[in-house]
């Protein structure tokens, strides 16, 4: 019996030295990447809201919206990724870029969406977000 006693008291001495914790209903450690314990954050990006969430434009429909969208090269669910004649516009392009035929793609969808008078609502955090036309780059 009383083997038993010290195996139980041991479990929970050795969890807690250890420096784990349970938040967001995971097991949180040292190692783990913090987002896994941030429940806001990690629902962001289990759950990510459509790419065309992240554009405004006071006073126009939900249809018209999605016309304009689908009119630069996005799809009709909201999302945008770029077909291989996009692409292969810009793999035979002059001069140098640091982006590749898909950021190039990518980046002549925002001018054309921005062009119809909308407004990027997103992050623009990141060094590399500055390469975009959404953040600032030409």
């Amino acid at each position: 019996m009383r083997a038993i006693d010290y195996r139980v008291a041991l479990l929970p001495t050795v969890f807690f030295i250890s420096g784990c914790t349970i938040g967001n209903w995971r097991i949180c450690g040292p190692q783990t990447p913090t987002i896994y314990c941030d429940a806001k954050a990690l629902d962001a990006l289990l759950n990510p809201r459509p790419y065309i969430d992240r554009w405004e434009k006071p006073g126009v429909s939900a249809e018209k919206k999605i016309a304009d969208w689908v009119d630069c090269g996005g799809k009709a669910n909201g999302d945008f990724v770029p077909t291989e004649a996009m692409m292969n516009v810009w793999r035979g392009a002059e001069g140098a870029s640091r982006l590749s035929p898909y950021q190039m793609a990518g980046a002549q969808f925002q001018r054309c969406f921005l062009g119809k008078g909308y407004t990027w609502t997103g992050q623009c955090e990141y060094e590399s977000s500055k390469l975009f036309p959404v953040c600032g780059a030409p």
